[in-house]
C-alpha cells in the first residue's frame, strides 16, 4: 500500500514539474514582454514638487511647480503607503514611470498603462506664486527596465536551483519522504504574477498553506515516522479555502496569515528536529538541520524586516522632526538593511548547503555518483575534442581547400584521443569526485560516528583489539591504525595491533618525541618515515591512562589527503572513550578470572598439603607397616 502511494506521490510530482515550469515560463514571458521595454516621463519629483526636468526645453517651465495630474491619474491625494511585507518569491512590479516618485501598487499600475506606447502625454502643474493650475503635453521617455532584469536573473538563479534539487530528488532519491521536499520545493517555485487573479491566488494560498505542513512533517518522519500528520493537512487545506473566500467574496487579502501559519510550522519543525539531535548526537540529524539552517536564517530576516519595516513606517509619519527622529530613522533603516542582508544570506545558504547535501547523498540519501562522473566526462570530451575536430578541419580547409573527406579527417585524432584517454580521464573523475563527495568530511564522521555506536552494541567482544584495529582499517579511508599499551614488565610501550603496516605486532614502540608521556592528544601534518616510532602516525589519542594501563590509539593519514579536522578529533575521542570502558570492562574481567584462577590453585594447593600431612601422620603412627613397606 505505501509503495503505492509512493508511486502517485511521485507520478503527481512530475506532473506539477512540468505545469510549474511552463506557468515560470509564462509568467517571465509576460515581465518581459510588459516591462522590458518602460516609458517614463522625464521629472525627478519629491513629495509632488518638480526638482528637475531632463528635457532642458522644459525645465524652466516646470522646475518647482507641484504635479497634480498625469493623463487622467490625479496625484494630489498621493502619499505613498507602506504595505506590509510579506514572503514573496515573486518577481517584484516596476517603480513609477517618474524618477522619485513612489505610488501604491493601483495607481502605479495605472500611471503604467497609461505611458504605455505614448510618446507625449498630458500632465497637470500647481503654479505656486500665482495658484493657477495648468497641462501641457510633454515627450516620455522609452528606458530598458535595469530593475526588472535584475530582479529576472536573481529570481532565474532561485528558479534553476529548486527545479534542479526537485530533479534530484525525483530521480536519485533513496528514501520515501523525500517526496515531501519534493513538493515543498515545487510550492516555493510557484509564480505570483500570472493573470485570472483572483483565482490563480487560491492556488497560491494552498500552496503558501501547504508549506509549513510538508516541512513538518518530513522532519517528523525523521524523527517519529509512525505518527499521524493528517489532521495538519486538512487544517491548512481549511484555512486556505477560508482565506480564499475572503479574497473573491470580500477583496480581503489574507495571504500574511498564511506565511505565518507556515512560519510557525517550519519553526515547531526545527525546534522538533534541534530537540531530537542534541537528545541522540545523531549525524544524520545534524546534516539536515546544516542543510535547512538556511530557511530557519531566511524566516528570521523576513521577521526583523516586518517588524523594523512598520518601525520605520511610524518614524516617517507625519511626526515633530527633531534630531531625536532623524538618529532614529538612520538607525532603523541600517537595521532594516541588515535584516534584508540576513534574509538574502539565508536564501543563498539553504540554496548552496541543500544543493550541496544532494549532491554529496549526505542529508537525504541521494545516489548520483555514477551520473556525475559520466556527466563531467562527457563535458570534458564534448569540448576538448570537439574543438579538436573544428580546429583540424579548419586547418585542413586552409591548406587544401575544401575537399571530400576533411572533416572524416579531422574526426580521427579525436576518435583515437577519446579511445586512448577515455580510462585515463574516467579514473580522474572518479578519484575527484570520490575526494570531493563520496569521502568527504561528513561521510568520514558518520562512519567514524556508526563504529562507535557499534562498540557500545557489541560490549565486550573476544579479541576486542583485533576488532577494533580490523574494523577501522575496513570502514575509514586511512592508511593504517594501531593500539599502543603499555607493558610494565619492560617498562616501554608495545604495538598491541596493528593494521596498514609493516609492523610487527608486540613489537616495542619508539617515541623520540615523548609523545606517549602523558594523556594528551597528538596531531601531525609531517610524519616520521620510521615506522616503529609513534610520531609516523597522524593522529594519537590515549584511551586509558592509569598506573600499570596505559592505552592509545594511533590512526595513520586520510586516503584523500586531506588532515584530521577537529570535528575529527572529537569524533575519535568519542571512540575512544568507548573503547576505554570496553576495555575497563575487559581489563576487569580477566583480572577477576585470573583471581578465580589463583583462588582455585591455592585451594588445591592447600588440599595437596594437607593430604601430604597426613599421610606423614599416618607413617608416624605406623612404622613398622611404614618399614615393612620399605
Amino acid at each position: 500500500m505505501r509503495e503505492s502511494i509512493a508511486k502517485i506521490l511521485k507520478y503527481l510530482a512530475w506532473r506539477l514539474f512540468w505545469i510549474i515550469l511552463i506557468m515560470n515560463a509564462a509568467s517571465i514571458f509576460i515581465q518581459l514582454k510588459n516591462d522590458l521595454i518602460i516609458r517614463q516621463l522625464p521629472l525627478e519629483v519629491d513629495k509632488n514638487r518638480i526638482l528637475a526636468v531632463q528635457d532642458t526645453s522644459l525645465a524652466e517651465l516646470l522646475t518647482g511647480k507641484i504635479l497634480t495630474r498625469v493623463d487622467t491619474l490625479d496625484l494630489r491625494r498621493q502619499v505613498r503607503q507602506v504595505a506590509p511585507v510579506g514572503l514573496s518569491f515573486g518577481i517584484p512590479t516596476a517603480r513609477s514611470g517618474i524618477i522619485g516618485l513612489d505610488l501604491n501598487t493601483e495607481d502605479n499600475l495605472q500611471l503604467r498603462e497609461n505611458l504605455q506606447d505614448k510618446t507625449r502625454v498630458e500632465i497637470g502643474y500647481l503654479d505656486t506664486s500665482s495658484g493657477e493650475e495648468q497641462s501641457i503635453l510633454i515627450p516620455t521617455r522609452e528606458k530598458t527596465n535595469i530593475s526588472l532584469l535584475a530582479s529576472l536573473s536573481l529570481y532565474l538563479l532561485f528558479l534553476i536551483f529548486l527545479l534542479f534539487n526537485t530533479v534530484i530528488l525525483l530521480k536519485y532519491g533513496q528514501q520515501e519522504e523525500n517526496i515531501l521536499i519534493v513538493f515543498f520545493l515545487l510550492i516555493l517555485a510557484i509564480p505570483e504574477n500570472l493573470p485570472l487573479y483572483p483565482y490563480l491566488n487560491c492556488l497560491l494560498f494552498l500552496g503558501s498553506a501547504m508549506i509549513g505542513a510538508l516541512f513538518y512533517h518530513f522532519i517528523l518522519s525523521k524523527v517519529y515516522p509512525f505518527r499521524k500528520i493528517a489532521a495538519l493537512y486538512w487544517s491548512a487545506a481549511a484555512l486556505a479555502i477560508f482565506c480564499c473566500l475572503l479574497l473573491i467574496i470580500f477583496g480581503l487579502d489574507g495571504g500574511m496569515l498564511l506565511y505565518i501559519w507556515s512560519f510557525y510550522w517550519i519553526l515547531v519543525a526545527f525546534r522538533l528536529l534541534w530537540k531530537e539531535y542534541r537528545r541522540t548526537g545523531s549525524i544524520d540529524l545534524k546534516r539536515l538541520i546544516n542543510a535547512f539552517r538556511g530557511i530557519l536564517f531566511s524566516i528570521i530576516g523576513i521577521i526583523l524586516i516586518v517588524f523594523f519595516a512598520l518601525i520605520l513606517s511610524l518614524l516617517t509619519a507625519e511626526l515633530p522632526s527633531s534630531g531625536i527622529y532623524a538618529v532614529g530613522t538612520i538607525m532603523i533603516t541600517v537595521l532594516l538593511i541588515g535584516s534584508i542582508i540576513f534574509f538574502v544570506i539565508g536564501i543563498l545558504w539553504f540554496l548552496g548547503s541543500f544543493t550541496w547535501s544532494l549532491l554529496t547523498g549526505t542529508a537525504l540519501d541521494v545516489k548520483i555518483r555514477s551520473t556525475l562522473i559520466y556527466t563531467m566526462i562527457g563535458v570534458i570530451f564534448v569540448t576538448l575534442f570537439g574543438l579538436l575536430d573544428y580546429t583540424l578541419g579548419e586547418l585542413l580547409q586552409s591548406l587544401f581547400g575544401n575537399f571530400i573527406g576533411s572533416e572524416f579527417i579531422a574526426g580521427i585524432p579525436a576518435a583515437i584521443g577519446l579511445l586512448i584517454f577515455f580510462n585515463p580521464v574516467r579514473n580522474r573523475v572518479e578519484a575527484i569526485v570520490d575526494k570531493k563527495l563520496n569521502t568527504s568530511d561528513l561521510d568520514f564522521l558518520e562512519k567514524t560516528d556508526s563504529f562507535t555506536r557499534n562498540i557500545s552494541d557489541e560490549g565486550v567482544i573476544e579479541g576486542f583489539e583485533e576488532y577494533i584495529c580490523e574494523n577501522l582499517i575496513h570502514r575509514l579511508p586511512i592508511n593504517k591504525v594501531a593500539l599502543v599499551a603499555y607493558d610494565p614488565a619492560l617498562d616501554k610501550f608495545r604495538f598491541n595491533e596493528v593494521r596498514g603496516s609493516d609492523i610487527i605486532e608486540n613489537s616495542c614502540v619508539q617515541d623520540i618525541h615523548d609523545i606517549l608521556a602523558q594523556p594528551e592528544i597528538y596531531k601531525s601534518y609531517i610524519v616520521n618515515e620510521n615506522i616503529q616510532d609513534i610520531s609516523s602516525f597522524n593522529l594519537v589519542l590515549p584511551v586509558l591512562y592509569e598506573e600499570d594501563q596505559r592505552w592509545f590509539l594511533a590512526l595513520g593519514k586520510k586516503l584523500d589527503g586531506s588532515v584530521y579536522t577537529r570535528k575529527d578529533e572529537e569524533a575519535f575521542q568519542n571512540l575512544a572513550d568507548k573503547i576505554r570502558l570496553s576495555l575497563k570492562f575487559i581489563l576487569t574481567y580477566d583480572q577477576l578470572i585470573s583471581q578465580k584462577f589463583q583462588k582455585e590453585l591455592e585451594d588445591k594447593d592447600k588440599i595437596i598439603r594437607e593430604l601430604r600431612n597426613q599421610i606423614t601422620r599416618l607413617q608416624k603412627m605406623n612404622p613398622e607397616t611404614s618399614s615393612a613397606d620399605r
